[in-house]
């Protein structure tokens, strides 16, 4: 069996949270050998749900504050996507992971990256739903509460991976040498979260990190409106462009044709030729979609300052 690159690793969690993110982290890094030590803001009360599904596990906690020096000491720090970037604690430090960079060092699955100010995790769940008509191992991950590395193991060769990313997420993967997604889409965007942006355009830069690295022969999935076609004009692989005027409005662009993308409430959900694969009918007439796995709601709260949990969009 070949060794992990993590074993006798000093590794430091930085924001356990309690969404899963952090405790899939300590799940993963202990299960290959690490030596872990997960920091966090929040207190031992706050953090309890989190705590009790890691006990058992050899981790050492500091709580309620961070200790600067665990972060000199760490060989990789993983920290909570709400966490910023621009944190005292990570300046110039080049050994920075997420969970979702971890998954992807780990994983050679085909990635569909699926972002949007609203709607994206309707768009990432009707799609999982669809791919699940004809690839059974297909699964769903990311800003929609569920870490990839929960089904890392879980994963056949082919399976399909559907990743909601938030604009945080992306950020985080800016530059990363493993996110080559094979399908890129991004349902919208709106003015949002610009407590954390210095500007509007910024927050659009983080959006559009989803396609700026496809994959060779990728495809890239955007609104028709004046964002999606500047989108298209800059994606490196073939784009599609998916009509959400009234109907009846002028198109700037030809309807898309049987099989390409389509719309749902404003927000697009492409049906894709699933990667390396023939065109199939995925959705059968008997299939129902049952919704997402929870209901939309308004923006997310500003997390806390270093520990972070918000689930950003």
């Amino acid at each position: 069996m070949e060794q992990s690159p993590f074993k006798g690793k000093k590794a430091l969690v930085m924001g356990l949270g309690l969404h899963g993110g952090g405790v899939e982290t300590v799940r993963f890094l202990t299960g290959r050998g690490a030596d872990v030590v997960c920091t966090d803001l929040r207190t031992e009360e706050q953090l309890r749900p989190s705590l009790d599904a890691l006990e058992g596990l050899p981790v050492r906690y500091v709580l309620g504050r961070h200790n600067p020096g665990d972060f000199d000491a760490a060989d990789i720090i993983v920290k909570n996507p709400a966490v910023a970037s621009d944190n005292p604690l990570l300046a110039g430090r080049r050994n920075i992971e997420t969970d979702i960079s971890l998954f992807l060092r780990c994983s050679s699955s085909p990635l569909i990256a699926l972002t949007g100010s609203k709607g994206k995790s309707t768009a990432a769940s009707a799609l999982h739903h669809i791919l699940r008509c004809r690839y059974p191992g297909a699964r769903l991950g990311g800003n929609i509460t569920v870490s990839p590395l929960n089904f890392l193991e879980d994963l056949r060769s082919g399976d399909p991976v559907v990743l909601e990313l938030s604009s945080w997420q992306l950020a985080d993967l800016r530059r990363n040498r493993d996110f080559h997604p094979e399908i890129a889409c991004i349902t919208n965007l709106m003015q949002d979260h610009q407590n954390r942006y210095a500007s509007f355009a910024d927050y659009e830069a983080d959006k559009t990190v989803v396609f700026t690295s496809l994959a060779p022969g990728g495809l890239g999935v955007f609104p028709d409106n004046r964002y999606g076609r500047k989108w298209a004009a800059g994606c490196a692989g073939t784009s599609v462009l998916v009509g959400t005027e009234p109907p009846g409005a002028p198109r700037s662009s030809p309807p898309p044709a049987p099989g390409s993308p389509k719309t749902t409430a404003g927000c697009i959900i492409p049906v894709p030729r699933c990667p390396r694969t023939a065109p199939k009918t995925f959705f059968p007439e008997n299939s129902r979609f049952p919704g997402g796995p929870f209901a939309s709601t308004p923006s997310s709260p500003e997390p806390s300052p270093a520990c972070g949990d918000a689930m950003p969009e």
